[in-house]
């Protein structure tokens, strides 16, 4: 990636900034991870009512789980390089209260809700309102599935720049965040969401 501006501790270049980060996402054919696009796998075990507990027993569902893993693991990588970009000329006063945000999409939202919104050249988006329009009309079947099987069960719905010390720790929040993601995708898929129930 080429060298990125950095932003100011109050955010006046903001516009340069957001557009060469953009741009800078854009060229590394990354844009899918700000417009929703480029999804994480889904691992094996969660596919086809495999359930809690299930281990690849033959020859395909072994194959299907290195599949699963390579394609993991690029994504993962891939994701790893939007957020840098996204962080790499943020002060650290603005970077600490994104700590939280573990997604390129949510750290981009922070910004742009903080800052203003980048205008985008249209085929981006188009790409941006065809996935608004794809998750609209998921949450509304989700949303009539759920109600439908509340009324069967009676139950209620429910760039590279030189490396400075900032840059150095930025770096290191998130290759931790990264290696929790790696763990947590080499977990047998269901034991991650024990918690939840």
């Amino acid at each position: 990636m080429d060298y990125l501006p950095e932003l100011t501790h109050h955010g006046q270049n903001w516009t340069a900034y957001g557009s060469s980060v953009l741009c800078a996402i854009n060229d590394e054919g990354l844009m899918g991870f700000l417009v929703r696009s480029e999804t994480r796998p889904i691992h094996p075990a969660q596919l086809k009512g495999r359930g809690e507990g299930w281990t690849p027993q033959t020859d395909d569902e072994r194959e299907e789980v290195a599949v699963w893993k390579t394609a993991d693991q690029s994504w993962t990588q891939r994701n790893a390089m939007v957020n840098y970009t996204i962080v790499s000329g943020i002060p650290d006063t603005i970077f600490s209260s994104m700590l939280h945000l573990k997604l390129p999409l949510k750290k981009w939202y922070y910004l742009e809700n903080r800052f203003g919104r980048i205008p985008r050249p249209e085929s981006w988006l188009a790409a941006e309102q065809a996935m608004q329009q794809s998750d609209l009309s998921s949450k509304q079947i989700a949303t009539e599935e759920t109600g439908q099987e509340a009324r069967d069960s009676n139950i209620e719905p429910r760039q590279t720049r030189s490396v400075n010390k900032a840059s150095t720790v930025k770096m290191a929040v998130l290759q931790q965040q990264h290696e929790t993601t790696r763990q947590d995708s080499e977990r047998p898929a269901m034991t991650r969401f024990r918690h939840l129930t």
